[in-house]
């Protein structure tokens, strides 16, 4: 699954501001750079189109996804899947669940390239899962810090309440300002969590200072999942980026054993040697484990995502505890990764603990 034929693995770590700095006032205002983006993605694997639902298996009807993106019709048109690939939960494995994960893709990939990982999402942990198609391939784009997709999501799933905001590389940054900006207004009911995969919380991005650290945050769950062999992203940055993320256990951290940056997605990307100046580690692990282990990370967010009330802290009531208790026996039990003794969902049995 997911296997490579090709030896040099480079994702583009786009750089698209100049340095942040910090005054007594707070962020000093920024120098936008403007670059150009190469006419090119990177398609997914044939094992990734095999994980794609059927109304999007073809490069047309993801072509006309990205069309409607860029002509600004995703949000006008009746079908709200027209710019978004949607997996449900199979009837005879889904649970109760009113969580769903979306989940916001990297620099210039394939949306389809993360179809097996949200596959384990739905069909492992019944979780319903919404994958924004944008034009270009980009989920963040400088100047705007919110797509609005989060909308299209509830079309597509009217009885979910609760969304965990996940994305890998620039997709995470898109997720952690998707969230913030619903902060902002005051919007938080639908915010079931933060999953970052290969990604942290940037500063430099003109939108504002993303800050989940504080005491205002104790509701929110996040994941940070990193790997081992990943030659892609910073790792300074990674690290620095760790402290604006949700404190204390509300924040699980993985770090993947023998996982590289792009085997969070199965595509390929063996011609952006010509467009990037970075090579990716090679993997020790197949992509398959790696994805596993991120839908873990990600399903532990959801898990926590109780609804109708969200950010019970388990210093909570007993009854709150024990809902937790049960949802962590829905989601984990599933799977095969449920200990009562030890809440942790690394998807290699428990060998390490994913809550830190």
């Amino acid at each position: 699954v997911c296997h490579k034929p090709h030896t040099i693995m480079d994702l583009l770590q786009p750089s698209y501001i100049s340095p942040t700095r910090f005054n007594d006032g707070g962020i000093e205002p920024l120098r936008l750079l403007q670059m150009e983006f190469p006419d090119y993605t990177s398609p997914p694997l044939p094992s990734a189109i095999d994980a794609t639902p059927e109304a999007f298996r073809s490069d047309a009807a993801v072509d006309a996804a990205r069309a409607n993106d860029a002509d600004g019709l995703c949000f006008t048109l009746d079908d709200p899947t027209a710019c978004q690939i949607t997996f449900s939960p199979p009837p005879d494995t889904a649970v109760d669940s009113k969580v769903g994960v979306i989940f916001f893709g990297g620099f210039l990939v394939d949306p389809r390239s993360y179809s097996p990982m949200m596959r384990m999402l739905s069909d492992t942990y019944g979780l319903s899962v919404s994958v924004p198609i944008f034009a270009k391939d980009l989920a963040f784009k400088v100047g705007t810090c919110e797509s609005g997709r989060l909308s299209l999501a509830q079309r597509a799933f009217p009885d979910i309440e609760k969304w965990v905001f996940a994305g890998h590389s620039l997709g995470g940054i898109a997720a952690a300002n998707e969230v913030w900006a619903m902060a902002g207004r005051n919007e938080t009911d639908a915010i079931g969590g933060l999953a970052l995969l290969a990604s942290y919380v940037r500063q430099d991005l003109g939108c504002g200072l993303v800050d989940f650290s504080t005491e205002e945050w104790d509701w929110l769950h996040a994941a940070s999942v990193s790997a081992s062999h990943d030659k892609i992203v910073n790792g300074a940055n990674f690290e620095a980026g760790k402290k604006w993320l949700p404190s204390g256990n509300n924040t699980i951290t993985v770090n993947i054993e023998g996982g590289n940056h792009r085997q969070f997605g199965c595509y390929d990307d063996s011609e952006r040697e010509s467009i990037n100046y970075k090579v990716d580690g090679v993997p020790t692990v197949s992509a398959e484990d790696q994805q596993e282990q991120a839908a873990s990370a990600i399903a532990e967010v959801a898990s926590y995502a109780r609804s109708p009330t969200n950010g019970v802290s388990s210093s909570g009531s007993m009854a709150s505890r024990f809902g937790q208790y049960m949802l962590d026996y829905f989601f984990l039990g599933r799977a095969g990764l449920w200990n009562p003794l030890l809440r942790s969902t690394n998807i290699k049995k428990m060998q390490q603990s994913a809550l830190g």
